[in-house]
């Protein structure tokens, strides 16, 4: 099937005349296996979703002239960074400051079976995306000055780490469930099973500035979030 393409924001310029620019990730989708005419059960492509691990997820899809609807892979196209820059603010030495924020996902996405009762069961696949289970958030370039009275002054660094439920524990697979890990935090003193009421909330945070001093926080225990 040939290429898709669809419009995704890359610039929006403010009323005052600041930019933001935001710059996307796009994986690599070939190693999936598509409809295979000749299995009308798509065993081969379904047994791949049900374990997938790229950031390109499954569709069941009509394409002109098919006869009936197929198993096709679409990408996931996380953002990688978003910059600002004003160009009537300065520095005192005349430079232009600039936000930067950037964005890394660790570990692999999790695609879940498709629960959407207006799909038929026959079309349901993995390809309900719950997220990644870190998503690391930094903002600022150290390599980046200005001057302020003769003195370079660098731009200070931050990260934060955030750790998700994804809600995979208990997913439908081709044979039986599926079985994931407990999350448990950076400390070892908590861990919580990934249950699918939970997806999509926070398990942890950890921030981190300049110092490389580490402050963590972990939201309320389920228990006290659900009665």
């Amino acid at each position: 099937m040939p290429l898709m393409y669809h419009d995704r924001i890359q610039t929006v310029t403010t009323e005052t005349g600041a930019q933001t620019t935001v710059a996307y990730d796009t994986p690599d989708c070939s190693s999936a296996p598509a409809s295979d005419p000749s299995d009308p059960a798509d065993a081969a492509a379904k047994g791949f979703a049900s374990t997938n691990k790229l950031r390109c997820f499954p569709v069941y899809w009509t394409p002109e002239g098919q006869p009936a609807p197929m198993l096709d892979w679409f990408s996931l196209h996380p953002v990688r960074s978003v910059s600002t820059i004003d160009p009537h603010n300065s520095y005192q030495d005349g430079t232009e400051p600039e936000l930067l924020t950037e964005y890394s996902y660790k570990r692999n996405p999790g695609w879940h079976y498709d629960d959407n009762e207006t799909v038929k069961s026959k079309n349901r696949t993995w390809g309900q995306f719950r997220g990644f289970p870190e998503v690391d958030v930094t903002t600022g370039d150290p390599n980046v000055f200005h001057y302020t009275d003769g003195a370079k002054v660098y731009d200070q660094k931050t990260l934060t780490k955030t750790y998700y439920f994804l809600g995979m524990n208990g997913d439908t697979m081709p044979s039986g469930t599926r079985s994931v890990p407990d999350l448990t935090s950076q400390d070892g003193s908590v861990s919580v099973t990934d249950d699918n009421a939970l997806a999509g909330q926070v398990f942890e945070t950890e921030n981190a500035c300049c110092t490389g001093v580490w402050e963590s926080s972990r939201a309320p225990p389920p228990c006290a979030r659900f009665g």
